[in-house]
């Protein structure tokens, strides 16, 4: 399913290949909205929305995905379930590099059980990249760690005076498992002790009534990326009270920008990025009181503030850029070998109805009869 941060991940690692990208968001049963969040040159290559139905055949969505490869040696960066079981079903003969985004049991499982057909991993963190050499010991030479590559254009950011109001901005979708309904709980022990925040909420909003909200909150709903970088440049502290996470690019785009971050200490990476007090700030899950303590200390004192901002963008700088992505993508591009011509057909994925041998309108008449 399309997922922003799987897009932003992928969309720069073939700059400095020499190689030519394209693109296929994947949508699940609803229409995308993808080309009006994003602007045309956002994709910057031959982009196609590819739409399917989970009352589908597996096997005639796998091959219908197939056909957008136009020749077996184009190189397959695969974020996520469909794209392996298309490989696995089709027995497709192209090189495979899987990215492994989050430190989910999930993620680990897919490395797993497609083993087949992924030729190299790359792990967004160091922790995540570690695990995924756990879970699959004898691919290790196979695995490499790869930093995202954030080039934001400016690293300048919002100055605040003295006695003005700490901004704060959430970005991410208005769910429990984001965390969005706690920093409801954090303003509330904040004005207890008298102190105001400017809040902007950014992110999609499904379910959600916002009418009865308090009036120092700004929701600016889902913006493109361009459009969050500019609200992040007009904040100073972006807080991320998820309730699971993998290894947010959003942080590190930011921390660039010389926002203090406020994040649930996973070890998902965020600690190899994130030191408490020194560049911003770690949590548990549901530690509100925490949370307000640290928005005090740095409204009120300003220089620990400056000293954290300057901490923050000087703590990914140099780390996390395009040139060093791309370095390890050559590696990984130049390691590959010829070890996937012998594939044969298998599947992970999919019910007994999702074979070939099954017209596509009969297993969804029967999945509606079914689900009825």
């Amino acid at each position: 399913k399309y997922s922003d941060q799987q897009l932003r991940t992928t969309l720069i690692l073939p700059k400095g290949t020499g190689k030519t990208k394209r693109i296929a968001v994947l949508i699940q049963n609803e229409k995308s909205n993808v080309l009006e969040v994003h602007p045309s040159n956002y994709f910057g290559c031959e982009t196609k929305i590819f739409t399917y139905k989970t009352k589908e055949n597996l096997y005639y969505i796998s091959l219908r995905l197939a056909r957008l490869i136009k020749s077996k040696f184009e190189i397959i960066v695969a974020n996520d379930w469909l794209e392996l079981e298309m490989c696995a079903r089709m027995a497709l003969k192209n090189p495979v590099i899987h990215i492994v985004h989050g430190d989910y049991s999930y993620y680990y499982q897919l490395a797993i059980n497609y083993q087949k057909s992924i030729n190299k991993w790359l792990g967004v963190s160091e922790y995540i990249t570690e695990s995924i050499k756990s879970a699959i010991q004898p691919r290790v030479k196979d695995i490499s760690y790869m930093p995202i590559g954030v080039d934001v254009e400016s690293t300048t950011f919002n100055v605040r005076k003295e006695r003005s109001l700490l901004k704060i901005i959430f970005a991410g979708r208005l769910t429990e498992q984001k965390g969005f309904f706690d920093i409801f709980k954090i303003d509330e022990i904040l004005k207890k002790r008298n102190i105001l925040i400017e809040w902007t909420i950014a992110g999609e909003n499904t379910q959600v009534n916002l009418s009865n909200y308090p009036k120092n909150f700004t929701f600016v709903g889902k913006v493109s990326n361009l459009f969050l970088m500019d609200l992040f440049t007009k904040n100073h502290v972006l807080i991320l009270p998820s309730r699971a996470e993998g290894f947010p690019v959003t942080l590190i785009e930011a921390m660039k920008l010389g926002l203090i971050p406020l994040i649930t200490n996973f070890k998902s990476g965020i600690p190899e990025v994130v030191v408490n007090s020194e560049n911003g700030f770690l949590f548990d899950i549901g530690d509100f009181e925490g949370y307000a303590n640290a928005i005090e200390k740095i409204n009120f004192d300003y220089a620990f503030f400056n000293l954290l901002r300057k901490n923050a963008v000087e703590a990914v700088c140099n780390k996390f850029t395009s040139l060093i992505q791309q370095n390890v993508f050559n590696f990984v591009i130049n390691e590959l070998d010829d070890n996937y011509l012998g594939r044969k057909s298998y599947k992970n994925w999919g019910s007994r109805l999702d074979i070939k041998w099954i017209p596509d309108f009969i297993v969804r008449n029967a999945r509606t009869i079914i689900n009825k």
